[in-house]
């Protein structure tokens, strides 16, 4: 989020030293660049996982996809970290 805003604020200045009118500078078009950029980022970044535990590391992440659904009254840190040291083990 603060990205965008530096970007948002980049582009304001640019379009005013130009003298231009505000295409396409609005915040949720700064926003959605960013959020691209980042997603790429991150895509080359992420840690590449063997073939053979692909399927059990997808497996891992969609449990802790659904660890958000349980409700508020149970702890689910632990079991969080759990599962992320075991998708941590397997990509290593």
């Amino acid at each position: 989020m603060k990205e965008a805003w530096v970007q948002y604020r980049l582009a304001l200045a640019e379009n005013a030293k130009r003298f231009t009118p505000y295409e396409n500078c609005t915040f949720g078009e700064c926003l959605r660049l960013t959020w691209q950029a980042m997603k790429r980022a991150a895509k080359r970044s992420a840690p590449v996982v063997p073939a053979a535990n692909v399927e059990r590391v997808t497996r891992l992440r969609q449990e802790i996809e659904n660890l958000n659904y349980r409700p508020f009254r149970m702890p689910i840190a632990a079991e969080r970290a759990a599962l992320e040291a075991e998708i941590n083990r397997l990509s290593a």
